[in-house]
């Protein structure tokens, strides 16, 4: 009998340690599988900020082409042609500066207010699509 007890105190010990050692072990796990998740959050993060630099580098450089071109009908124009491509260049100029604007901005934002900034700057090219495309 006195083996019984001490077989069963044995035992119980046992399943104590290996419930302790199963609670660390999911523990563990969860830790791990939050670090991971949290990773590719960062990098969804970043592949997200680097692609919406691409588009607005390449609306700007469409900006700046366009400028270019109203550059150069502005030397062969007509007075009053001039004054209306002035007043072209002068808007396409404005929505130049605010996508540079932009881009300076992206390259300081941090991960905070991410989806604020991106819903700005998506309405941005938006508006800036409108426009160059009307």
């Amino acid at each position: 009998m006195k083996k019984l007890g001490i077989f069963a105190v044995f035992a119980l010990a046992l399943s104590i340690v290996a419930c302790t050692n199963n609670q660390e072990n999911r523990v563990e796990d969860a830790a791990n599988d939050v670090a991971e998740t949290m990773e590719e959050i960062k990098n969804d993060a970043q592949d997200e900020m680097r692609d919406m630099k691409n588009e607005l580098s390449d609306l700007k450089a469409d900006l700046d082409a366009e400028i270019a071109d109203i550059d150069y009908k502005i030397e062969s124009a007509s007075e009053e042609a001039k004054a209306d491509f002035q007043d072209e260049k002068a808007k396409l100029q404005e929505w130049s500066n605010k996508v540079a604007m932009q881009i300076q901005k992206l390259g300081n934002q941090a991960e905070d207010g991410w989806a604020e900034f991106k819903a700005e700057t998506k309405d941005l090219m938006d508006d800036v699509k409108e426009v160059f495309n009307s």
